[in-house]
């Protein structure tokens, strides 16, 4: 889906990134356009990696994130927290790739990455899907913002 039809479609406002994905290796990679955007590319890139069932796993363990805040885990790069209706996303090997969004927002970009691993677009040439995401922060900030939304690091219980 293309970005106009996404925002025509969904009628979203207000999108901070954008996700389009780069042929390497008969695979399309995730790539974002913003620090926000490449923070959420490369966590459904590296740690979601093209799994339709971590895609699941992730959008039924948002639907209750609230009642869960801390520690979520990590995965092969990102490490994931949240508190209230806020997700951190922090890659543990790229200090400035962090990105602090609602879960609502996350889930969306999740919901797109589904529809575009359904959509079978690694088999294409060209590959014209696009995600756009919104998000709160970005980079160091986006430690900050979720510290002062009242996260914490430490694991729920």
């Amino acid at each position: 889906m293309l970005y106009s039809e996404y925002r025509l479609v969904r009628g979203e406002g207000c999108v901070n990134g954008l996700i389009t994905f780069l042929l390497r290796d008969g695979l399309h990679i995730p790539i974002g356009d913003s620090l926000g955007a490449k923070a959420i590319a490369n966590w459904l890139g590296n740690d979601l990696q093209y799994s339709k069932g971590y895609v699941e796993e992730w959008l039924t363990r948002l639907a209750t994130l609230a009642s869960r805040p801390g520690y979520q885990g990590t995965g092969n790069a990102f490490s994931v927290f949240s508190t209230g209706h806020v997700v951190l996303l922090e890659n543990e090997y790229v200090e400035d790739q962090k990105v602090c969004a609602s879960i609502d927002s996350v889930s969306q970009a999740l919901t797109c990455y589904r529809d575009f691993l359904d959509a079978d677009n690694p088999s294409q040439d060209v590959c014209t899907y696009e995600i756009p995401v919104s998000y709160l922060e970005e980079g160091p900030a986006a430690r900050d913002h979720y510290q002062r939304a009242g996260g914490t690091f430490a694991a729920s219980e």
